[in-house]
């Protein structure tokens, strides 16, 4: 399948149809919005379909949105009716409707079988080609005034169950009928509101169900759940459980399970070791997620041995104990399929230095508030290019770990002086074990302005400032501060930013070209200037890059601005 299509050529793709029902043109645009090449009449008779199928899809969807006052004063309009959108192929037709009935594709509000519904209004031949195609029907809902219909066109096929107990009840019409079909359910995702659809579920035969979420809204019976897992479900999947209460798992149970995801479980929830143990049973897990989950307490979970997950795709430790997120990440071995680790406390610190997992390159996150971080320091290294992101919330950086990296954001930060300090002893530990002392730096420029006197951003190598209109007269005091060094001491001068070889202005208004063309000159022309405050390097990088997007000088042009600080570059470069 080719790749989905972006917002814009949606937009356009929207435009472009309304404008050919409007005119009767033959729509090859719409035809195209994928496809660079030009539109041609051979269009019509598709020979790359996987190239048309998005193009085509964007033009249905659009048709499909039948709140579009615009789309329904057309329906019946001689343009409407010779558009080509009308005249496809019945293959590329049913492609078309196989795509859109996709659970997982990108139609805004639509769920899958409302876009069924709404598609099949576009024309007489796409309502019978979509009703027609019992494949295409693959949930019911209770929540859906066509549930009985949708369930009849799913007579030769497998489907999914989608039960809200709030708008059925475990004794209305829906329950009673699909309840009846349980051997040929093949997803179920229920809202428990009582304990009859538990009491239910575990008296029925459902040999191919592979992917069950449970809600619980209120503490129930559900202990029963684990029961109905492991004796009634032989192929399931994928399991996601909210708000459940699991008294007791005991293992070997689910050894085909590839997702498990626990959310909001907070009574009643199963220690550590045993969840553990369910997770050593199931060899081809691929996404675990612990998301606000309370443990039993269980001494015996830092003993638990470790588990090797070779298909572990990705792992989520949300929002727990900070001892039961350093207890998994000791207990999980994983090899080279981890791409994504996201680790989120806001509790305490975690600890990093004993983690098994080796995540590929940049695909960890780890979420901690700032009061943590003098306490996971020890922890972690910088990453050799590692980007930092400062804003007014959160600090974003590349965090070095044994065989991989991770991102780290910090939330709730702490004081300017505090988090400079912090940023500066981090450094400092960097250029004593690490050649590689570039950093990137992107933050606002009053954030650098609050740092800076705590921190001369020393190791960074590509620094980004952002400003607003009302920072310009800040600005011309960033570029006169970076052209000469400070005293910080009795005879002691220490540069701002003495690594500094790319900068970029973003934003800026009313920007003075002179001032910062000096800066660019002092720079140049002081790298040989020895003195720098203790543990800190002298200015021991040429400015080799300016750019100023998005900014505005006055009475001259940026471009010019930018063109002759080059030339002072490239005129100092060509002098050594």
């Amino acid at each position: 399948m080719a790749r989905k299509p972006n917002q814009g050529e949606i937009d356009k793709a929207l435009d472009n149809l309304l404008r050919e029902l409007k005119s009767g043109t033959e729509g090859k645009d719409v035809l195209h919005i994928v496809d660079d090449s030009p539109p041609s009449h051979d269009s019509m008779v598709v020979k790359d379909i996987d190239l048309e199928v998005d193009a085509i899809l964007v033009a249905g969807q659009m048709l499909a949105a039948t709140a579009s006052a615009r789309v329904m004063a057309l329906r019946r309009t001689r343009a409407y009716l010779s558009s080509p959108i009308h005249h496809l192929s019945t293959e590329l037709l049913t492609k078309v409707l196989h795509y859109a009935s996709h659970p997982d594709g990108d139609f805004g509000t639509y769920d899958y079988v409302a876009r069924l519904h709404a598609l099949a209004q576009v024309c007489l031949k796409w309502a019978t080609i979509a009703r027609e195609s019992p494949d295409l029907w693959t949930l019911v809902q209770s929540t859906s005034p066509n549930w009985e219909s949708e369930l009849k066109r799913a007579k030769r096929t497998k489907f999914g169950v989608k039960l809200d107990e709030k708008v059925d009840g475990t004794s209305g019409p829906f329950w009673s009928t699909v309840k009846a079909q349980s051997s040929r359910w093949e997803s179920l995702e229920v809202t428990v509101r009582s304990g009859g659809t538990m009491d239910t579920l575990l008296t029925l035969s459902t040999p191919h169900l592979e992917i069950l979420k449970i809600d619980i809204t209120r503490d129930n019976n559900t202990h029963q759940l684990l029961s109905l897992c492991r004796d009634n479900l032989p192929k399931l999947a994928v399991l996601h459980l909210k708000r459940a209460a699991l008294k007791a798992w005991n293992a070997p149970f689910m050894a085909g399970l590839r997702v498990l995801s626990l959310e909001q479980i907070s009574t009643s929830g199963p220690s550590l070791s045993q969840l553990l143990d369910v997770v050593q049973a199931c060899p081809e897990l691929r996404h675990l997620k612990l998301d606000n989950v309370v443990f039993r307490k269980d001494k015996s979970t830092t003993g638990h041995p470790a588990i090797l997950l070779r298909n572990l795709h990705s792992l989520d430790l949300v929002d727990l104990a900070p001892a039961i997120i350093n207890a998994t990440l000791r207990c999980l071995q994983s090899v080279d399929s981890l791409r994504n680790v996201h680790v989120r406390s806001l509790y305490g610190a975690i600890d990093l230095q004993r983690s098994r997992l080796t995540p590929r390159q940049r695909s960890a996150s780890l979420l901690l508030p700032g009061r943590f971080l003098t306490l996971i320091t020890p922890s972690f290294k910088l990453a050799p290019h590692s980007k930092i992101t400062f804003d007014d919330d959160e600090l974003f950086i590349d965090v070095e770990m044994p065989g991989s990296s991770w991102d780290l954001t910090i939330v709730d930060l702490m004081t300017p002086d505090i988090l400079g300090d912090w940023l500066a002893g981090v450094m400092r530990a960097r250029s004593l074990d690490q050649t590689h002392p570039g950093i990137d730096f992107i933050t606002t420029l009053p954030l650098f302005n609050r740092l800076l006197p705590h921190w001369n951003f020393a190791h960074v190598q590509s620094l980004v400032l952002q400003c607003s209109d009302a920072e310009s007269k800040q600005l011309d005091d960033f570029c006169i501060k970076m052209s000469a060094p400070t005293r910080v001491a009795d005879d002691v001068l220490s540069w701002q930013c003495p690594a500094l070889r790319s900068l970029e202005l973003q934003g800026c208004q009313e920007l003075d070209a002179d001032i910062v063309l000096e800066m660019v000159r002092s720079r140049i022309n002081a790298v040989a200037l020895p003195t720098a405050a203790p543990d800190e390097a002298p200015l021991s990088a040429r400015l080799e890059d300016l750019r100023l997007t998005d900014s505005y000088t006055a009475g001259v042009a940026v471009e010019d601005v930018e063109d002759k600080a080059r030339e002072i570059m490239e005129a100092s470069s060509g002098a050594d």
